[in-house]
């Protein structure tokens, strides 16, 4: 198990420049999401893993109604009220033990 938070070419885990990072997601209006694979982990647990790749797959855009909107379905179903707001739950979920 490996207490690192994922290195993204940002400040902000989970937050990517545009590089090939398992973890990524790119400015919010081309902003693209997607889960980490496999069995390394991104977070510190699989604890906080499990709902970071939840929250980041509903993201995805083979998977999201409008994933640029935080929509993952049904018009208004938002993964989180803002882009800011899915910042800080991936800084939250990569940092928790």
């Amino acid at each position: 198990m490996s207490d690192q938070v994922p290195s993204t070419g940002s400040t902000d885990p989970g937050v990517s420049t545009g590089s090939s990072d398992r973890a990524a997601s790119t400015g919010s209006a081309g902003r693209q999401v997607r889960a980490p694979r496999g069995t390394e982990l991104t977070a510190r647990s699989w604890q906080t893993e499990a709902p970071l790749r939840m929250l980041m797959n509903n993201l995805d855009p083979e998977n999201a109604e409008r994933p640029e909107d935080l929509v993952v379905y049904g018009g208004s179903g938002k993964a989180a009220r803002s882009w800011e707001a899915y910042d800080a739950i991936v800084r939250a979920l990569t940092t928790l033990a």
